[in-house]
C-alpha cells in the first residue's frame, strides 16, 4: 500500500489538478477544497488530507480540519495550540479489515505531532480512536432536538431510501394533514412577537457586539475573520443536485437547501441582544455561533421560535445550554423536544492544557460542524 499526504499549500494545485478529476474516489469534494484554501487558521504544511492507495487505486482516505485551541491556566495566561480536527474518514468496503484505517489515523497523528481533536464520528470511527489509545474526553454537552412541523417524507426517505421513497407521496399527505393541526394548535398559543432582524452578514453593529460578548472561555475563540470565511465559503451547494463530481465523494455536498443567516435580536428598547449564525439545510435548523447578552436569552428563545413558524422549518438541534433549557421552558410551539449529546474527544498530548480551571465552551458550530 501507497500513502500519499496533501498539505495545505498544495491543496488548490490538488483539486484543480486531472488526477482528481479522474479519480473515482474522490478525498475532498472541490467546493469544500476551495474552502479549506482559504481557512485563516490553516498553516501552509499542515496535513489536510492522507489518502492510501493500493495499484493505483484509491482505497482510503481521511481529512484534517486546521485549528486554533486556546488553553488559559490558572493565573489567567492563554496558551494558543495548532491543532487539527479529524474529518470525513473512509475506507472501500471491499478493503476493509486490512489495516488502512488505522494507517490513516496512524500518519495523520504523527504528522500532526499527536495534536488531534475529533466529533461527530459514527460507532465505527469512535471503535478506531479508542483503538489507538490517544485520546481522552475533551466534553460531552447535552442540547435537544425540537420539532416544530412533521417532515416524514425527508427524513424517512433520507434514512432508508430503499424503503421509504415509494412511499413518499403518501409521507407527504400525512405531512400536510398533521402540519395543519399543528398550525391550529400553534394559534392558540401566540405569544408577544419579538423584534429580529434576519440578514446576509455581519455589520457594524453584530461585529462590535461579537467582540463585547465573546466569551473568554471559548476554547477556539472564533473571530470575525473566522465567522466570515465560514459564512462565504460552504461546503454545501444549495439547489442542487448530485453531479458527475459530486457523486464520487462520500459525504453529503449538494442539497435542496442549504443557507446561512446573522439573526439580530432586539428587546423593547431596541437595544440590540443578541447576534446569532444560523444555518438552514432542507427544513432544518442549527445554530453554530451564538452571542448574547445572558439576561436576555429568553428573548433569543423566542425570537428563534418565532423564526422557524415564519420560514415553515421543521426542527432545531442546538447543544448550548441555556438557550436548550430556554427553549424547553418558554417554546411552546413545538410538539416533541429530544434530548441530545455530542461527544468531543482530544488526544492525550493536550492533557495538561485541557485540565482548565474554568469551564471549557465550545460552540456548535466548532470543528466542521458549521459547514454541515
Amino acid at each position: 500500500m501507497n500513502i500519499k499526504i496533501i498539505r495545505h499549500k498544495d491543496l488548490q494545485d490538488f483539486i484543480e489538478s486531472g488526477d482528481y478529476h479522474k479519480s473515482t474516489n474522490l478525498p475532498i469534494s472541490y467546493i469544500r477544497g476551495l474552502s479549506q484554501v482559504k481557512n485563516p487558521r490553516a498553516l501552509p504544511d499542515d496535513l489536510v488530507i492522507v489518502m492510501v492507495f493500493e495499484q493505483e487505486a484509491l482505497q482510503g482516505y481521511l481529512g484534517v480540519l486546521p485549528d486554533n485551541l486556546y488553553f488559559e491556566n490558572d493565573k489567567g495566561e492563554i496558551k494558543v495550540e495548532h491543532a487539527g480536527w479529524l474529518s470525513c474518514i473512509w475506507v472501500n468496503p471491499e478493503m476493509r479489515g486490512q489495516g488502512i484505517a488505522s494507517l490513516l489515523i496512524d500518519t495523520v497523528f504523527k504528522a500532526w505531532d499527536y495534536r488531534i481533536l475529533a466529533t461527530e464520528f459514527t460507532p465505527v470511527a469512535k471503535g478506531l480512536y479508542d483503538k489507538s489509545g490517544q485520546f481522552e474526553d475533551l466534553a460531552k454537552p447535552e442540547g435537544i432536538r425540537a420539532y416544530m412541523r412533521l417532515n416524514l417524507s425527508h427524513l424517512l426517505p433520507a434514512k432508508n431510501p430503499q424503503k421509504w421513497t415509494k412511499f413518499k407521496i403518501f409521507l407527504k399527505v400525512i405531512d400536510t394533514f398533521s402540519n395543519a393541526l399543528l398550525n391550529i394548535r400553534r394559534f392558540f398559543f401566540r405569544k408577544k412577537k419579538v423584534y429580529f432582524k434576519v440578514v446576509s452578514d455581519f455589520d457594524d453593529d453584530a461585529r462590535n457586539f461579537i467582540q463585547q460578548y465573546r466569551l473568554k472561555d471559548e476554547v477556539m475563540k472564533r473571530s470575525i475573520e473566522d465567522l466570515e470565511w465560514i459564512l462565504k465559503n460552504q461546503w454545501i451547494k444549495s439547489n442542487c443536485v448530485a453531479d458527475a463530481l459530486s457523486k464520487r465523494y462520500h459525504f453529503s455536498s449538494v442539497a435542496n437547501c442549504f443557507a446561512f443567516k446573522i439573526m439580530k435580536v432586539y428587546n423593547a428598547e431596541n437595544q440590540l441582544r443578541a447576534v446569532l449564525m444560523l444555518s438552514i439545510r432542507e427544513e432544518n435548523l442549527k445554530i453554530p455561533y451564538i452571542y448574547f447578552c445572558s439576561e436576555s436569552v429568553f428573548l433569543v428563545a423566542d425570537a428563534v421560535e418565532q423564526f422557524m413558524i415564519a420560514e415553515k422549518l421543521s426542527m432545531l438541534t442546538i447543544f448550548q445550554t441555556e438557550l436548550a433549557v430556554a427553549i424547553k421552558k418558554n417554546c411552546s410551539s413545538f410538539f416533541l423536544i429530544r434530548k441530545m449529546k455530542r461527544h468531543y474527544i482530544i488526544s492525550r498530548k493536550f492533557e495538561i492544557e485541557k485540565k482548565h480551571p474554568k469551564p471549557m465552551i465550545i460552540q456548535d458550530g466548532d470543528a466542521d460542524a458549521a459547514f454541515t
